[in-house]
């Protein structure tokens, strides 16, 4: 797994919401470049999507935009990017950097943007583990619930560690057992603190919108073996994003292991 991170300025400004589903369609465009039919099905997946949106975030104080309205300004530095899941993608990666810098500009909704530079960042799970993580939720966050249309806006132990062991089974060969996790979620991993809030919904296209919460919340166990896999999780997230609408950069999550001492590492 690799993660291509782009940065650039703005050389045309103006008002921008949430840039997830922008970002996603220049990538698959890219992609159609090197690739029109792994391009298509990267489009309508009929199961996992082996990819991940990192909307545009300003670099100054890297804060991610998703309320409407905002405004960049010319000369604003900017970052964007996408995590490569798939063997097949994975293998692109040359191709899909030299296309990007063959690339003077690229417009985002009403903003013109310039790309300067890309970097390439390959897929660690090696977080250093213990027994507490305070996960940064960076992006709107939602998790679907099955058989219910309404979305769950909490980022409970069960959702958020369901949501990325699903995502592991579908990247590795050793699976693990999701049965025996999900009873393992309710009775031996906590939440101790959290500040989390919703955003107003945001428009995705078609008429559809969504809505998402973003905030801190720490997780804690008792459990050595579900530290090691809490942290591994957690780390996996950082690449792939969690929950729902990942592609469209939704879920964009940063995390911090929690030393004795109450120092964050």
């Amino acid at each position: 797994m690799k993660f291509i991170q782009v940065y650039g300025s703005v050389l045309k400004g103006g008002k921008i919401g949430f840039t997830g589903s922008f970002i996603r369609a220049f990538f698959l465009k890219v992609i159609s470049s090197i690739d029109e039919d792994l391009a298509e099905d990267l489009h309508s997946p009929k199961g996992f999507s082996p990819y991940a949106v990192d909307p545009l975030a300003i670099l100054s104080g890297s804060k991610y935009i998703y309320h409407l309205n905002s405004f960049l300004k010319n000369g604003d530095g900017i970052r964007f990017g996408f995590s490569l899941l798939g063997d097949k993608l994975e293998s692109l990666w040359f191709k899909i950097v030299e296309n990007l810098m063959d690339i003077n500009s690229v417009n985002i909704g009403d903003l013109e943007i310039s790309i300067n530079e890309t970097a390439v960042k390959n897929f660690d799970l090696d977080l250093n583990p213990t027994l507490s993580y305070i996960v940064s939720f960076k992006t709107p966050t939602f998790f679907r619930k099955m058989g219910n249309p309404y979305r769950n806006l909490l980022p409970e132990p069960r959702a958020l560690f369901m949501s990325l062991a699903r995502i592991y089974n579908e990247l590795h060969e050793d699976k693990l057992n999701l049965e025996e996790l999900y009873e393992k979620l309710e009775k031996e991993i906590g939440i101790t603190h959290h500040k989390l809030s919703t955003i107003k919904p945001i428009e995705i296209g078609k008429g559809r919108r969504a809505i998402g919460f973003i905030g801190k919340c720490i997780y804690e166990t008792k459990s050595k073996d579900l530290g090691v896999l809490m942290g591994k999780l957690l780390k996996l997230g950082e690449f792939t994003n969690v929950g729902g609408s990942r592609t469209l950069g939704f879920g964009v999550i940063r995390v911090k292991a929690i030393r004795k001492n109450g120092n964050i590492s």
